[in-house]
């Protein structure tokens, strides 16, 4: 057997290509030689702390071919078929995840990944992975555009959530891969007017370049982004998706929200935020979280892109090999740039 190249995070900002002997698949498990991981701004945040993460694999935007499964399954899935990997690991008997929230039963203190977060992930040439979280590609349906279904999914949660309307205004902060996805979903569900704001103007830039928005605003250099948004929006929107985290971000987005109407929450801050508690309530405004995915969503987001509803192929930005993912962090670590999809093709080197 070859020896199986992987990336581990070895410190703050650091993460090295090493190499290990490949063991046999485990039970329940499937060996997946991985074609694609998208990059997500988690494993950035995991390479910038480094200290915690020291010794983990990264990558959890996944997918691959089945190269091997352990003995005793008798399910559809085959060697050889194409795969993207659902990278949460739900215990499916709980309370949450038998009342269909299998996306809130996590262990404690977990950010709901257990793929490349508790466990290696797919930052490798080989993973091996729960197969009961494997979903088919379709054959039309490309490595790069299968590992998207990840963040494609959380975005299509998002939207569910919002019970958009068609004719709806809708307001997304954070032009970033998240938020570009929302609007995309609330195109598809009929939003006829729809802004994203942001601070990064190159960001906000190509946010508008990608055809689903509406109008984007820079609201670093605005002044009085409330009476912007209020007169583009003739009046206030129907709903607002946070993709930040931050209170400004909210606060705005609270501001010119329509009375009686509600806002969903993705972005994750693990600091505490300030909001405009007394807007909330006076405006009787819906507060809504929306948390990673469950499967049906995942599975829904691939069938879309099957069938060339969803377009994902235009979010990735650039195909890098091992040899680049330290430079890559680092990039990213010193403009933000506007990158928004990078994807790691671990045989591209």
């Amino acid at each position: 057997e070859d020896a199986m190249k992987y990336a581990m995070i070895t410190g703050a900002r650091r993460i090295e290509i090493r190499e290990t002997e490949p063991m046999p698949a485990a039970a329940g498990k499937a060996r997946i030689r991985i074609k694609r991981c998208g990059i997500c701004g988690t494993d950035f945040h995991m390479w910038e702390d480094g200290e915690t993460y020291k010794g983990l694999i990264p990558g959890h935007e996944a997918a691959g071919v089945i190269e091997e499964i352990s003995s005793g399954y008798d399910g559809p899935l085959k060697e050889g078929d194409r795969v993207a990997v659902f990278p949460a690991e739900p215990c499916g008997d709980c309370q949450l995840c038998r009342t269909g929230l299998r996306n809130l039963c996590l262990p404690p203190g977990s950010m709901g990944l257990g793929c490349g977060l508790h466990e290696p992930g797919a930052f490798s040439e080989c993973l091996d992975f729960s197969i009961r979280f494997l979903s088919k590609l379709p054959d039309n349906v490309t490595y790069s555009q299968g590992s998207l279904a990840e963040p494609a999914s959380v975005a299509y949660r998002a939207i569910q959530h919002a019970d958009l309307n068609v004719g709806d205004g809708v307001l997304i902060s954070g032009a970033g891969i998240i938020g570009l996805l929302c609007a995309q979903f609330a195109k598809l569900s009929g939003a006829a007017y729809i802004a994203v704001f942001d601070i990064e103007h190159e960001r906000l830039k190509l946010a508008y370049d990608l055809g689903d928005v509406t109008e984007s605003f820079d609201v670093s250099s605005n002044q009085h982004p409330e009476k912007t948004l209020w007169t583009a929006s003739n009046g206030g929107f129907d709903c607002f998706i946070d993709c930040t985290g931050h209170q400004n971000a909210i606060n705005l987005g609270i501001s010119v929200l329509k009375k009686g109407k509600k806002m969903v929450c993705v972005g994750i801050n693990f600091e505490k935020q300030l909001l405009d508690h007394v807007r909330i309530v006076q405006n009787e405004l819906e507060v809504k979280g929306s948390f990673g995915q469950v499967e049906k969503d995942f599975d829904e987001c691939i069938k879309m892109i099957g069938a060339g509803i969803l377009d994902v192929d235009k979010y990735i930005s650039k195909t890098i090999g091992f040899s680049e993912l330290q430079s890559c962090f680092e990039q990213k670590d010193r403009q933000k740039g506007t990158d928004l999809k990078v994807l790691l093709d671990p045989e591209k080197d």
